[in-house]
């Protein structure tokens, strides 16, 4: 009725628990109280300590199950338990002996029901080892709950101690401190069994903060179920990618160390080295992998069973399992949350809302990092091995490196720097299978605009990234080996320079940034190094040419503005100097070139050259003008050799007049004594040049000449080839006439010599090269022959014969006497010209006109080539032109004449028999031809031309 102070209640419970102490002492065979509703217990004695890991679970838990169902209800006294009849508390088990104590602290008016055991000394002794914590909770209760067996250590995870902490605490004891820290690590063991059967739907939902808390109080005092250490696995690998989303102050450079946590997480084992333990808040896959290995290397029992089978696995029934089966599902759950690490949403968002060139480098960066690991592990035996007997570690890891693979090969700029290429893109990007996560990621990059851009991009350079990436890093390691020595980097960063457009050009947007960056750090050494050298002499000053304007490629790299105006400023001072002494260096160059012997001859290099002349005054010191006489031989002779190459396909006419105008400008800096000859004689080459290309482009037109002529029809390639011949046959001669003019004396006899060599002839040597040109002109003359023929036959018809000297000649009929008998003639003419068909013959001499303008229009054309062409051994192909030629000379025109005739003579009969306006004004028109013979004046029958020209006189028509 009072309330007591904490030194009376300790003072009554003890009181209590003497008296209790000695009623047990008298139960002989410690058996049960007669009632009670508190949990069931085992009185201890004061030197017992519980092993929750052994004692408890082996003896508390399953003797209390067999006691169980023993009993059947004994316990409460109608013999029926709270559940449909059954008798949930358990019995001590029938070996354990001792002195029963009495009830716990604090005075718990409530009867002491279930069971209550002492334990022997040899329990008490591995309990008080194995956990003094617990130890010291049942000294002050005096007695074993059976709930403490629920907070062994293999049944930590199924709390249910609660009511006796309670006790404790209502009591004042200090042992409830002790107690509660033991139900709180069950309670928080509680939350990661329940995380890690309930988490299927997704760790998206789950309290990160607190798992993590319960994952770190738990893992301190004992070793977590598999379970839990995979969602470990999974929880840390979406709380990084929940960061590379959304990084700290939104700075993309602080989500880098969490993608290389993504990775570490991920990565598979390394087996050469020491396995790294399993850690709580910090794991790994590598550390799962390694601990289930060295599991499956012990022969017994399973150490642990699944969780979801937890409620079943006493110890019988661990026993009864098989290792093997275990070992599968605990390769299944790793295999599971693995997949999971990929297939959330976290790392979906990840890579949906990838920007590129600017976000998406941390995903970039985890899946690198990844994919490299990964690679590494492929050449391990023993990781082959494994994912060889284990399905699903070569299932899961080979579907990653399957996605990490395609992935990087759209996102990284230089993809080829871990092997990859637009290939690798193409398993995900054609993707049949029913893979969810496979599925899923193809979706996206389908219909993702920026996955659209990257695959686009990649696709853009998949030819030419391969080829070009090594010279990166070609260029790459050069200017590092060369940084330390300027004199040496500055021809290496000029080669780089020169390229750098192309690799641009060839690689993915940003894959030279690194090469640009290392380039820029080297032009600033250089320009340093340049702008501080005494002697110009000491400097290759043919690397000069484009270096100020290359360095604008680099302008967005740090300290490149301020090198451009250094380097200008100098190079403007020393101007004359550099240009005299680049010259004077790579003429050199070309001099020593053309005396080795070792190796291949560099190629000359025209424009650089040209640009180099044009630099330096018309006048060049005398010492330079020698070198340059001294080399002009050789620039000739190398022109001379690729106009003689007929296979040199990289040499055409406009090739060839670059260095026609090298060697011109050449000229101009020096007093050479053959200078006329030299210009007449590169104007031959380049000429030969200029033929050698216009006969190929003709004979391609096709295998024969009736091809050809059927691809130009207007005879325009025909008439180019024929002209380019023309020119250069001319500009051979010209040289040969030079030649003669060159100065004689004995100071220039071996120069002389020297030029002797170079006949110009050489380019008109191509006698089957002319071929196909004689034959295309000899078909278009014997199809213009043909023609004529054809329409002089027609004409033949026509005339019906009468024409002079025809089969059925009209005026054989008329005698010598009777020539200027008209009233005979037109007997005579009436009879014959009064049958023929004037129109048609009119017609048809219409036709044989055109056809002798066509064969005029053609000897003209080509005869201006005609002598050429025999002079070049093609005279035998040229016949038909022979025959045209005088055809269109003497026969043909003699033809016209005479059907010309036969016609008028008609119009003169038909204007006489029936007299007109028209006929005489017909006549009128063939009278105007006689006067301009056009037609012969005695080839006409002089009746009727003495009848037309008196009608034309008197008539009023």
């Amino acid at each position: 009725e009072k309330a007591l102070t904490y030194a009376e209640l300790k003072e009554k419970g003890d009181q209590i628990l003497e008296a209790a102490a000695q009623k047990a002492a008298k139960l002989k065979d410690g058996g049960l109280h007669a009632s009670g509703d508190l949990d069931g217990a085992v009185f201890v004695s004061e030197s017992a300590a519980p092993q929750l890991s052994g004692v408890t679970s082996r003896i508390a838990a399953p003797a209390a199950k067999k006691a169980t169902k023993r009993r059947a209800g004994a316990a409460r006294g109608n013999g029926k338990g709270q559940h449909g009849g059954r008798d949930d508390s358990p019995s001590p088990p029938r070996s354990c002996t001792g002195t029963a104590s009495s009830a716990g602290a604090g005075g718990d008016k409530r009867s002491r029901g279930n069971a209550t055991l002492a334990l022997d000394s040899a329990a008490a002794d591995e309990l008080r080892r194995s956990d003094p914590d617990l130890h010291q909770v049942v000294v002050r209760l005096g007695y074993l709950p059976e709930s403490f067996a629920n907070i062994a250590i293999d049944k930590i995870f199924r709390p249910k101690a609660k009511r006796v902490a309670k006790t404790l605490q209502e009591a004042g004891a200090l042992e409830a401190r002790i107690l509660n820290k033991r139900i709180s690590l069950c309670t928080d063991g509680q939350f990661l069994v329940d995380a890690a059967l309930d988490s299927k739907k997704g760790v998206a939902s789950l309290d990160k903060v607190k798992f993590k808390e319960a994952l770190s109080t738990v893992s301190e005092k004992l070793d977590l179920p598999w379970e839990v250490k995979c969602l470990a696995v999974e929880v840390a690998a979406s709380e990084a990618v929940s960061v590379m989303l959304d990084p700290p102050d939104g700075d993309v450079a602080k989500a880098v160390p969490a993608a290389q946590d993504f990775a570490r997480i991920l990565a598979p084992p390394r087996f050469e080295a020491d396995p790294i333990p399993f850690e709580a808040l910090k794991p790994a896959v590598a550390s799962l992998i390694s601990e289930l290995l060295e599991d499956q290397k012990d022969d017994g029992p399973p150490s642990s069973v699944p969780l979801r089978m937890a409620d079943d696995a006493d110890g019988e029934t661990a026993n009864a399992l098989d290792p093997s089966e275990v070992n599968q599902m605990w390769w299944q759950e790793l295999a599971w949350r693995v997949m999971n690490c990929f297939s959330n949403a976290s790392f979906m968002n990840a890579v949906s809302k990838v920007d590129f060139g600017k976000d998406h480098c941390p995903l970039q960066t985890a899946l690198g990092d990844l994919y490299d690991q990964l690679i590494l592990a492929e050449k391990s035996d023993e990781w082959s091995e494994l994912k060889g007997e284990v399905d699903e570690v070569g299932d899961v890891f080979g579907r990653v490196l399957l996605v990490c693979s395609a992935l990087l090969a759209l996102l990284s700029s230089n993809p080829e720097a871990r092997g990859l290429s637009a290939k690798d893109a193409v398993p995900l990007l054609t993707y049949k299978g029913e893979g969810p996560l496979e599925n899923s990621l193809r979706q996206i990059l389908m219909e993702n605009k920026t996955w659209q851009k990257l695959i686009d991009l990649t696709n853009r350079v998949a030819g030419t990234a391969k080829l070009w990436y090594p010279k990166l890093v070609s260029i790459g390691l050069s200017l590092e080996e060369c940084e330390l020595d300027p004199a040496k980097l500055f021809p290496v960063l000029c080669d780089g320079l020169g390229q750098l457009e192309e690799l641009r050009q060839n690689l993915k947007p940003n894959a030279t940034n690194a090469l640009e960056n290392l380039m820029g750090r080297a032009a600033t050494t250089v320009v340093k190094y340049l702008t501080s050298c005494k002697e110009i002499s000491e400097l290759d000053t043919s690397l000069f040419t484009g270096f100020s304007q290359n360095l604008l490629l680099l302008e967005r790299e740090a300290g490149i503005t301020d090198a451009m105006v250094r380097f200008n400023g100098w190079h403007a001072k020393k101007s004359k100097e550099i240009s005299l002494e680049s010259l004077a260096t790579y003429v050199k160059r070309i001099q020593d070139q053309e005396n080795s012997t070792e190796g291949k001859k560099q190629p000359v290099d025209w424009k650089m050259l040209t640009s180099l002349l044009s630099q330096v005054e018309d006048r060049v010191p005398e010492t330079l003008a020698d070198q340059l006489q001294a080399v002009t031989h050789n620039l000739v002779m190398l022109m001379a050799e690729e106009a003689a190459d007929k296979s040199a396909v990289d040499v055409d006419a406009t090739s060839i007049r670059h260095k026609e105008a090298c060697i011109l400008a050449l000229l101009k800096k020096i007093q050479h004594p053959f200078e006329s000859f030299v210009k007449k004689l590169i104007q031959s080459y380049v000429q030969g040049v200029q033929l050698r290309d216009a006969l190929k482009e003709y004979t391609d037109l096709g295998r024969d000449s009736a091809e050809r002529m059927r691809k130009d029809p207007q005879k325009s390639s025909l008439l180019h080839t024929c002209k380019a011949l023309q020119v250069t046959d001319k500009a051979v001669e010209a040289a040969k006439v030079a030649w003669t003019a060159c100065p004689r004396s004995d100071d220039l006899n071996d120069e002389l010599n020297k030029w002797f060599k170079l006949d110009p002839s050489f380019v008109l040597r191509q006698k089957d090269a002319f071929g196909p040109l004689a034959d295309s002109i000899s078909a278009i003359c014997k199809n213009l022959a043909g023609s004529t023929q054809s329409v002089l036959a027609e004409c033949a018809q026509a005339a019906s014969g009468f024409e002079q000297q025809g089969a059925n000649d009209w005026k054989r009929g008329i005698s010598k006497e009777d020539t200027m008998n008209l009233e005979k003639v037109i007997g005579i003419a009436n009879e014959t010209l009064g049958n023929m068909d004037g129109k048609k013959l009119a017609d048809r001499i219409k036709s044989l006109e055109e056809v002798h303008k066509q064969i005029a229009a053609c000897v003209k054309q080509f005869f201006p080539y005609y002598g050429l062409l025999k002079k070049h051994g093609q005279e035998a192909g040229l016949s038909n032109f022979d025959v045209l030629q005088n055809v269109s000379a003497q026969s043909l025109p003699q033809k016209i004449g005479v059907f010309r005739t036969l016609f008028a003579e008609g119009l003169m009969f038909y204007s006489h028999v029936s007299p007109s306006a028209n006929s005489v004004a017909s006549i009128r028109a063939q009278l105007v031809l006689v006067a301009g013979e056009s037609i012969c004046r005695s080839d006409v029958q002089p009746a009727l031309l003495k009848r037309a020209e008196e009608l034309t006189e008197t008539s009023t028509l």
